[in-house]
């Protein structure tokens, strides 16, 4: 029989301005998914979840469908509507709570859906996990790009964790999505505690290796959480989603590394590498096409032309991505049979 818990969790939410408390509704089914029975056996736990601090956008039709339509490309791209596509569903954002209790990072707050530069100043510069000079450098930069770059309606840097704010930001009503930026905040604060501070661990990400591996952490602690809660077809969904995710970032270091190498033999007087050869080639080609030229004239032609050069190696290594996460998909079985997030359609 299928029942209704209702419980009040402290969300502040917008409403015509104001933060006000939002009832969240679990439908509960039998057999129960391994969330609900937690819930249900552990009340203490249902407190945690109160305390972490969730916001979220007012719907707003116009803006939500600007940002459907500018994140096209990153649909097509990890071959998923649900990127970029709005309000995290409730079940979801529970589920996203609860990996975060989990990870020991409840102080860290849920930005769904919402444009809120005040939010992420105030928090940038109340985070005491920061120094005052982290907060005056890179806590002042990303809360700058945020603020100029909304990426509720631009999508701008996408779902992403800011580690200077103590914030996951979501745009994609996508429960992968959302664990894989509670990962990040999960891992930023591990690292913290090894007295590794979120100043120098986001640095490092300018080394490819470094920024592979906090993506890996992520990703993998996105895929414990979705084995150990939910049913087979939770963790297919998510080796679809977050293998080619991280094919973007390995297609990205892929260039970076052979921009790197290609510059170190041109000051020792030596060729550039193979693929550098291979692309300039291919994309002076392509600025030379008229229908480039003609679109843009020379300059924006040559620079259409090394975009669509990048995308000749961002796509095979994302596709190979697919690949690898559709087959692992078809073999993983967890013991649960309910979905995380049953009322979703992926």
């Amino acid at each position: 029989m299928r029942q209704e818990q209702y419980f009040e969790p402290r969300i502040a939410t917008k409403d015509a301005g104001q933060a006000v408390a939002r009832q969240v509704v679990l439908l509960t089914s039998e057999p129960d998914n391994e969330i609900e029975k937690r819930l249900k056996n552990d009340p203490q736990l249902e407190e945690k979840l109160h305390q972490i601090l969730v916001t979220r956008g007012k719907k707003n039709k116009i803006v939500d469908t600007l940002r459907g339509f500018f994140t096209w490309s990153q649909k097509l791209l990890y071959w998923n509507r649900t990127v970029g596509s709005g309000e995290l569903h409730e079940d979801a954002e529970i589920a996203t709570k609860l990996a975060l209790v989990d990870g020991d990072s409840a102080s860290t707050h849920i930005s769904i859906n919402e444009y809120n530069p005040k939010i992420i100043w105030q928090r940038t510069f109340q985070n005491d996990k920061t120094s005052i000079l982290t907060k005056l450098t890179f806590g002042t930069i990303y809360a700058l790009v945020y603020t100029v770059i909304p990426g509720r309606l631009l999508y701008g840097f996408g779902d992403q964790y800011n580690p200077f704010a103590d914030t996951v930001i979501l745009y994609s009503d996508n429960l992968d999505l959302a664990l894989h930026e509670a990962g990040h905040a999960v891992d930023f604060s591990e690292k913290q505690k090894k007295h590794l501070g979120p100043g120098l661990y986001t640095l490092a990400r300018v080394f490819f290796p470094i920024m592979l591996y906090q993506e890996a952490v992520a990703t993998g602690k996105a895929f414990k959480f979705t084995a150990e809660h939910g049913a087979s077809e939770d963790l297919k969904s998510s080796y679809a989603l977050l293998f080619p995710a991280f094919g973007t970032y390995l297609a990205a270091s892929i260039f970076t590394a052979n921009g790197m190498v290609s510059k170190i033999k041109t000051l020792r007087g030596k060729e550039t590498t193979r693929m550098t050869k291979w692309l300039d080639r291919k994309a002076e080609a392509m600025a030379n096409w008229k229908g480039f030229k003609g679109a843009a004239g020379s300059l924006g032609a040559e620079r259409l032309g090394t975009k669509a050069m990048k995308f000749a190696i961002i796509i095979p290594v994302v596709l190979g991505a697919h690949i690898v996460g559709r087959a692992m998909g078809a073999f993983v079985k967890t013991p649960h049979e309910t979905p995380i997030n049953p009322k979703f359609d992926n």
